[in-house]
């Protein structure tokens, strides 16, 4: 058994960092054909691909290496945490037509891997922005919790039993590869954080990570 645990870690390692070079050729040749023929919708969805997968491949490699080794834990201010991701997410979110925006309701601190606090979140909030199809995605600093709300078509308990098994998406997603919230669920039972999913059908879906008691 920890022989083929450890094939699987190796696979996992191997397979990411092959992936990286084509991406990295697929990017580039992206970005030349941007400036070739311009900004068009066709290559804002491949470049949004691109993010996804690379997202991915650094996630895998993540969690092949947390699962060996610790990872590095620092101070972190969530608050900043999540206007920076707003950041970086806000082109995406506004070629979807999404509005994207933080909502601060306490100033929390967190004993925690920046990296690792970052791809959980960046998985949530992306996965909300691609549910969504339109409306709002907001990200709720809250006490010892940090929320993401969205307002697209929400799912019903069948689906919502489902959102969190590797390779399912809900009928309503326009995008991804249904592996993110499975990745954050990995991740939060790592690092004992509690991950909680509500949604209704028609009100959308909320997301909340809760980092202790």
């Amino acid at each position: 058994l920890l022989r083929f645990v450890e094939r699987e870690r190796q696979f996992t390692r191997d397979a990411s960092h092959e992936l990286r070079t084509p991406l990295a050729v697929f990017r580039a040749n992206l970005e030349l054909l941007a400036r070739q023929v311009g900004d068009r919708p066709i290559i804002g969805r491949m470049s949004d691909t691109v993010d996804d997968m690379e997202s991915l491949v650094e996630t895998l490699l993540l969690l092949a290496r947390t699962e060996q080794q610790p990872v590095q834990e620092e101070d972190l201010v969530v608050n900043d945490v999540a206007v920076n991701l707003l950041d970086r997410l806000q082109p995406l979110a506004e070629r979807k037509q999404i509005r994207l925006q933080v909502r601060q309701t306490a100033l929390l601190t967190l004993r925690a891997s920046e990296t690792v606090l970052n791809i959980v979140l960046t998985n949530l909030v992306r996965n909300a922005i691609n549910y969504s199809g339109s409306g709002q995605v907001t990200i709720v600093v809250a006490d010892n919790a940090i929320h993401v709300e969205d307002t697209g078509a929400g799912m019903d308990a069948q689906e919502l039993a489902r959102f969190l098994k590797p390779f399912e998406r809900g009928t309503s997603s326009e995008g991804g590869h249904g592996l993110g919230l499975a990745i954050v669920q990995r991740l939060c039972e790592r690092f004992q954080w509690s991950l909680d999913v509500a949604s209704q059908p028609g009100k959308g879906t909320e997301v909340r990570v809760r980092f202790g008691d």
